[in-house]
């Protein structure tokens, strides 16, 4: 477990599995190859640039980044930003790779299974991977996570999710690695937006426009890797919000409707009807 705001952090990115705390308002670091790694904001921004593609990272997300990657953090605020990165040792992740493999960890997929570990930006969510994170970030007692057996899961809910990704991946008529790569990034960019602006008056072209991808490929391509086209995600995702703004007896369904980008009562009632059956005036107490 490392501590320090001046540490040499090319000799911490190869000295094998640790976590990294940091607490800083400004700084600048470069490394020219990184280890295996998972960068977790605690509180406040963090700016990265990662094989040449800038990532925004704050709390509630995070940062996974393949080995051998140069990387430039940069972070500037006028309030303390708290952040934890965890390094995993690389023979660790390569021994827990081959057991997945050798133990027929993905039996329903082709033999010839293409896998690419993908840099990329992801939200806390319900899967294995998010609950340690969350659980590292919630932790007081750092030695908590400073042992092998942690380290041995935390590789494997990681290389789960990216095992993940990549069988969504490769659902896509694309052979080249490379292209796969730069779609999933951008793809992953869509999505990002979509969940940071959900409230905002959204449209295909604003979300094709920020992830630096065509409308055609981004519907086409959007469906197909994540199960739903960009128009119905973000109905799910403001739907999911305007369900926990209704427990909220000060906020009227004009106010959740507004705070949740539906700009009327009536477009939020039928969307929540279609949704769930219902609506969302019989959840209210007036």
């Amino acid at each position: 477990m490392v501590e320090n705001e001046n540490i040499d952090m090319q000799a911490i990115n190869e000295s094998g599995n640790h976590i990294v705390n940091t607490k800083c308002r400004q700084k600048q670091i470069s490394i020219q190859k990184s280890a295996f790694s998972i960068k977790v904001p605690v509180k406040g921004v963090e700016h990265y640039k990662v094989d040449n593609k800038n990532y925004v990272v704050k709390s509630g997300e995070f940062l996974v980044v393949n080995q051998n990657q140069s990387i430039d953090v940069s972070i500037k605020s006028n309030q303390d930003v708290i952040g934890k990165c965890v390094y995993l040792d690389e023979k660790m992740v390569n021994e827990i790779m081959n057991d997945i493999f050798n133990r027929d960890f993905l039996s329903r997929c082709d033999t010839t299974f293409d896998f690419n570990l993908y840099n990329g930006k992801y939200n806390f969510g319900n899967d294995g991977l998010s609950r340690i994170l969350v659980n590292l970030v919630n932790c007081t007692n750092t030695n908590d996570n400073d042992n092998e057996e942690w380290y041995y899961s935390l590789a494997f809910e990681m290389l789960k999710h990216q095992i993940g990704i990549n069988k969504l991946m490769n659902q896509l008529n694309i052979s080249k690695v490379s292209t796969k790569q730069e779609l999933h990034s951008r793809l992953n960019k869509a999505k990002s937006f979509i969940n940071d602006n959900f409230y905002k008056d959204l449209t295909i072209d604003n979300i094709s426009l920020n992830a630096n991808i065509s409308k055609f490929h981004l519907i086409r391509t959007f469906k197909d890797v994540y199960g739903d086209t960009p128009y119905n995600y973000l109905t799910k995702i403001r739907l999911a919000k305007a369900n926990e703004l209704l427990s909220y007896d000060s906020l009227s369904l004009e106010e959740i409707a507004l705070k949740t980008g539906f700009n009327d009562r009536q477009n939020l009632s039928r969307n929540f009807k279609k949704a769930f059956g219902f609506c969302p005036s019989k959840l209210k107490v007036f």
